[in-house]
Formats: C-alpha cells, sequence, structure tokens
C-alpha cells in the first residue's frame, strides 16, 4: 500500500513536470514568437537530459527530490537562452550576418549568463551541507539544480546559438 502511495507521488510529480514545462513553453512563444521561442523551448529538454545524465553517471535516480528541482529550475533555466536570443535577433535586425549574430550573441553576453548562472548555483550550495538525515535527503535538491542549471548555461552558449544559426539560414534559404 505504501510502495503504492509513493508511486502515486512520483507520477503527479512527474506530471507536474511536464506541466511546468508547457507553460514555461507556452509564455516564451507568447513572448519570443514562434521562432525565438522554439529556439529557447529547445533549451529545456537539452538541459534535463544532459542534467539528467550528469545525476546518472554520479549514481543518482530520479526521487521526488529530484523532480521537485527540476520543477524550480524550468524557469531559471531559460533565462540565458533568452537572452542569447534575444541579442542575436537584434544583431540580424542591425544587418549582421546569421552566423555572425549568433557568433557575437554568445561572446558578448557569456559574462553575464555565467554570472547570473553562478550567483543562482551558489545560493543553492549550501543546502549540499546540511547535516543529518534531512541533508541526506535533500541533498538531491540543489545537486539536481546544479548538473541542470550549468547544463543550461553551455545549451544557452553553445548549442542555441549553433541550432540558431542552422534554423535561421536554412529558412532564408527557403524563404528566398
Amino acid at each position: 500500500d505504501q510502495s503504492k502511495t509513493i508511486e502515486t507521488m512520483l507520477n503527479s510529480l512527474q506530471n507536474n513536470v511536464i506541466a511546468a514545462i508547457i507553460l514555461v513553453l507556452i509564455i516564451i512563444l507568447g513572448a519570443l514568437g514562434v521562432r525565438s521561442g522554439l529556439l529557447v523551448g529547445v533549451s529545456i529538454p537539452g538541459s534535463f537530459l544532459s542534467g539528467m545524465l550528469a545525476l546518472s553517471i554520479m549514481g543518482f535516480t530520479v526521487n521526488i527530490v529530484v523532480l521537485f528541482a527540476l520543477i524550480l529550475s524550468v524557469g531559471l533555466l531559460v533565462d540565458g537562452a533568452i537572452v542569447v536570443v534575444e541579442y542575436a535577433d537584434r544583431k540580424i535586425k542591425e544587418g549582421l550576418s546569421v552566423k555572425d549574430s549568433y557568433a557575437s550573441a554568445s561572446k558578448k553576453m557569456a559574462l553575464p549568463i555565467i554570472s547570473s548562472t553562478a550567483t543562482t548555483l551558489v545560493a543553492f550550495l549550501p543546502l549540499i551541507f546540511w547535516p543529518g538525515l534531512a541533508g541526506e535527503f535533500m541533498k538531491y535538491l540543489p545537486i539536481t539544480l546544479i548538473c541542470v542549471l550549468t547544463s543550461s548555461l553551455f545549451m544557452a552558449l553553445l548549442f542555441v546559438p549553433v541550432l540558431g544559426t542552422v534554423i535561421n539560414t536554412v529558412t532564408r534559404i527557403i524563404l528566398q
């Protein structure tokens, strides 16, 4: 009976993770438009997958605290990608080539994005050292956030600019 209750809780939390992702995607699509929104939206599953891969390598499994940390991170992990995409779009409108716009966005916004991510990570870092049984239970939260937000940093500075360049180039070729 207790295992069924835990399984129900995990399923409910998984559904909440999915709902959080969908809601964030709707807001991003509404605020940024379809092309930019999809670019930023790709960073969510990419960050989750690479973060979960890092957790798996460390020997952690999915539990309630990990799922809660994923819900907590959904809104945080898109910030860097939004900054890069918006800066690149501005440079494209100024007449810079697509490739140069995304390269410039990644270079110019690297320090602010790294700083922003680092301050968020540092805020959760002390939870790793929380003593006792509660600390053993709660350490999954900061470790998950560190893995997922670090992954989002790489997504924003490496993957999104490359994908943005490819998508914009293909779109321009198709529309010509």
